[in-house]
Order: C-alpha cells, then sequence, then structure tokens
C-alpha cells in the first residue's frame, strides 16, 4: 500500500502528484457495480412475471379512489375558494356592524365596533380595584368602597363631541 502513496516534493512551488489512480482497481469497481444493477432488474423482472400469473382475487375490494361517483368523507376541499371569502367577509362585516345578541341569558350583546370605540371614549376603561385605589392615592382621596360600580369613566378620559 505504500507504493501508491502519492510522491510530493516539498518546498518545490508547481509539484503535482508522481502517480494516477489505480486502474485495476476502478475497473473491478465499476463492473461489480454493473452485476449488481444487472441483478436488481432481473429480480424486478422475475417478480413482474410472478405477478402477472396469480392476478389478485375477486373478492379483494376494490381502491376508494376507484369510485369516482362517491363524496369524500368530510372535511371536503372547497370548491369555489372566492366565493367562500367573499361570504365569510360579508358574515364578518356583519358581525363588526350590527347588533345582536351573544348570549341572551347572561345579557351579552354584540354592539358594532364604532359604536363601542365611542362607549370607551366617552366612559373609559373599568378599572380593576387595585388599580382604583392607586388612582385614588395618587390624586388624595379615599379609593372607591368595595363593589362599587367601576364602569364609571376614568381618570384622563377624553370626552367626544357629538357634532364629530
Amino acid at each position: 500500500m505504500a507504493d501508491r502513496m502519492p510522491t510530493v516534493k516539498s518546498g518545490s512551488e508547481g509539484s503535482h502528484e508522481q502517480t494516477d489512480a489505480h486502474a485495476p482497481t476502478l475497473f473491478t469497481f465499476g463492473g461489480a457495480l454493473l452485476l449488481l444493477v444487472a441483478g436488481v432488474l432481473a429480480l424486478m423482472w422475475g417478480m413482474l412475471k410472478v405477478m402477472e400469473q396469480h392476478p389478485p382475487a375477486e373478492t379483494t375490494k376494490p381502491s376508494a379512489m376507484a369510485d369516482r361517483s362517491a363524496l369524500p368523507p368530510e372535511p371536503r376541499l372547497q370548491t369555489d375558494p372566492a366565493a367562500d371569502m367573499q361570504s365569510f367577509r360579508i358574515w364578518e362585516d356583519s358581525m363588526l356592524t350590527t347588533y345582536g345578541w351573544v348570549d341572551r341569558t347572561r345579557g351579552i350583546v354584540r354592539v358594532p365596533i364604532e359604536s363601542a370605540m365611542v362607549m370607551v371614549v366617552r366612559r373609559g376603561l373599568p378599572l380593576d380595584k387595585a388599580a382604583a385605589e392607586r388612582a385614588a392615592a395618587d390624586a388624595g382621596k379615599p379609593g372607591p368602597p368595595p363593589g362599587a360600580d367601576r364602569s364609571g369613566p376614568a381618570s384622563g378620559s377624553v370626552q367626544l363631541n357629538e357634532g364629530q
């Protein structure tokens, strides 16, 4: 093996290998590869002939894809995505711009988004108990009693003129 090692002179510029690849080894590898490919092809041809002689029994169920008239199980793909998106946007727009009940038994209603923004500006955001106490301490007055209605205007709320 030591005789196959390339000989390179150290320190000289432009030096190159003094030996080539071992040709008999390359030809042996190539021949073995061709025999392997030929063997695999022969095995595949033999399997094809065996399968042609023994077709599947008639009791075998056909593929699910064979019956083109049957609908696939839910969920199905969209047949008209553009129309589906348009109807979804119409529904979404109606949810954002109309009044309606969300839960009538609990008294939860849906308010148009423009009206909701006006209501928040007029009333302010509801404060939690700790925030109300901090705001009262900053102002120098006592905080609201426990259980008091905190839905009134918050300090620093902006009033909206009706003419706008």
